[in-house]
């Protein structure tokens, strides 16, 4: 109950969380978009445990991570 508890708390403002010693949760509209995000997630994670093999990964603040976010809001799209 208190793991159950504690996912849907992490998943108040978000559409994934991990948890400690379980592995992750990923929801969506639907199946395929939850298994999307899982997918995305997990590639997210061997990147950074294979960037741990040579030191400390820097990591963005939050500042520099809107920044970032807002460049690749409209990356790649192609005009109507």
């Amino acid at each position: 109950q208190e793991l159950s508890a504690n996912a849907i708390k992490a998943l108040a403002d978000r559409n994934a969380c991990l948890l400690a010693n379980h592995g992750q949760v990923a929801v969506g509209e639907s199946v395929e978009q939850a298994y999307a995000l899982a997918h995305e997630i997990e590639s997210l994670a061997k990147q950074y445990c294979l960037s741990l093999q040579f030191g400390k990964p820097v990591l963005l603040d939050e500042a520099e991570m809107q920044t970032n976010l807002e460049k690749f809001r409209d990356y790649g799209k192609q005009p109507d």
